[in-house]
């Protein structure tokens, strides 16, 4: 009876913010811009009376939340880094109901380093009835439920999604969908795919990229899926072209993060993303912070107006972007990010036929809390030098030997040289990648471009 419930209660909500949302990104942008500045006002409003992290540098700075109603306005909020999240992640989660009983997440992306973020159940039930944006891009047979495989790390962010959908909602034609293994041989995922001959293959873009490589490079026989979606990482322009030049499958993208699920989507006009302008406030600046004219690169700063969980106001994405400085052609009103830059991650080649996506260190990093950081080195094929960063000396010599334990599980007969300390590891940008392969492709890389 309960589960009965929630589905009534979820669906109620996903019906209440699904009206009008197929057509949204071609309305006047008069109007999404006056829903945008009613939710800065509202969001900057609930931040400044329900999470401590604002609430203290309102006063600190004097800033009067009732004045910010619009992006100008927002965009004078100080500029807000990951690193600051991670501090203290309580500190930007809301004291309201909606704030207490929101969903934490929990990841190390693509830093090696883990991020909690909380989203409320309200905003996690919107977000599913916001996808319907990209509903003219999907390129799908109506009337049936679409079969999807993933290669993504099971138990991510997008399962514990899902299935909060599962719980709070009832679909009568929800897609049904299949994890693909993302460390292991490319011909399980061939199998696979062949196997259950799904409507939609989608997953990391880097994984995805290497894995129609290896299939065009040995001319292998592979089901056609009606489209190819990608996420989390990107695939190259000549991997983009690759496929839809050899399989004939739109490739499509979502530029979502854990901080915000509605960044942007991809427009089948291949000209960028439409950014959820309305709903994810996103400029683009300088090395000062400050926003650069549209045309010119810059760094990726957002402001999710949606979730009433952890509050993040001009954050910081450590992504690259660019904006459009005219409209796009498809007819869609809402901004276009047309270049993302900074979203690529080292694929870890262990035999000509195999691959590891690095969020698959995840699986071995997740279940050893005591390690803050890391980074996998690889220096050959079946060599490996792991840094690590434990909270204290005590635990130091258990972790490397655990962690050690745990690479050799995920990634087979390997050396692997463990170097365990407690001073934070650093990178280009203060951005420490999961993992560094010193190693080129292999060689069915370069044969799928002949």
């Amino acid at each position: 009876m309960m589960r009965l419930l929630h589905r009534i209660a979820g669906n109620l909500v996903v019906v209440a913010h699904a009206r009008g949302q197929a057509e949204a990104a071609y309305r006047p942008a008069a109007r999404w811009q006056a829903d945008r500045d009613s939710r800065i006002s509202a969001t900057v409003g609930y931040a400044a009376r329900t999470v401590p992290w604002y609430r203290r540098l309102f006063e600190e700075r004097g800033i009067d939340p009732h004045g910010i109603r619009s992006p100008e306005a927002l965009d004078e909020i100080p500029l807000l880094d990951k690193e600051t999240v991670r501090r203290d992640p309580d500190a930007f989660v809301s004291r309201s109901w909606r704030g207490r009983r929101s969903v934490p997440f929990v990841t190390s992306g693509s830093t090696g380093e883990p991020l909690r973020v909380h989203h409320d159940l309200v905003s996690l039930l919107a977000n599913m009835a916001y996808g319907e944006r990209a509903r003219k891009t999907r390129g799908l047979g109506q009337g049936r439920a679409p079969r999807i495989v993933s290669f993504s790390r099971e138990s991510g962010t997008g399962d514990k999604v899902h299935a909060i959908y599962h719980r709070w909602t009832w679909v009568p034609r929800r897609p049904e969908r299949i994890h693909g293994r993302i460390d292991r041989p490319f011909q399980e995922a061939i199998d696979l795919i062949n196997r259950q001959r799904p409507d939609v293959i989608t997953g990391y873009g880097s994984f995805l990229e290497a894995l129609f490589r290896f299939v065009v490079a040995n001319g292998i026989e592979l089901h056609r899926p009606e489209r190819i979606g990608y996420f989390s990482d990107g695939m190259s322009p000549a991997g983009r072209q690759l496929i839809a030049r050899e399989l004939g499958v739109p490739i499509l993208s979502n530029y979502s993060a854990m901080e915000s699920f509605k960044i942007g989507f991809s427009c089948e006009a291949e000209s960028g993303y439409h950014v959820h302008a309305d709903i994810c406030h996103l400029r683009i600046v300088d090395e000062n912070g400050v926003e650069v004219p549209a045309g010119e690169s810059g760094e990726i700063v957002i402001s999710n107006l949606l979730n009433r969980g952890s509050v993040l106001l001009n954050y910081r994405m450590g992504d690259l972007g660019r904006m459009a400085p005219d409209p796009c052609p498809c007819g869609r009103t809402f901004p276009l990010l047309a270049e993302l830059e900074g979203r690529k991650e080292d694929l870890l080649f262990l035999d000509a036929d195999r691959v590891v996506h690095p969020r698959a260190l995840w699986t071995v990093f997740g279940r050893l809390p005591d390690i803050v950081q890391y980074q996998l080195v690889q220096h050959g094929r079946r060599t490996f030098e792991l840094h690590i960063v434990t909270r204290n000396a005590a635990s130091r010599r258990q972790m490397a030997g655990a962690a050690a334990a745990g690479m050799r599980e995920l990634l087979g007969d390997v050396e692997i040289d463990v170097v365990a300390g407690e001073e934070p590891l650093s990178g280009p940008g203060g951005k420490v990648r999961p993992a560094i392969s010193l190693c080129g492709p292999p060689r069915f890389w370069q044969l799928s471009e002949r």
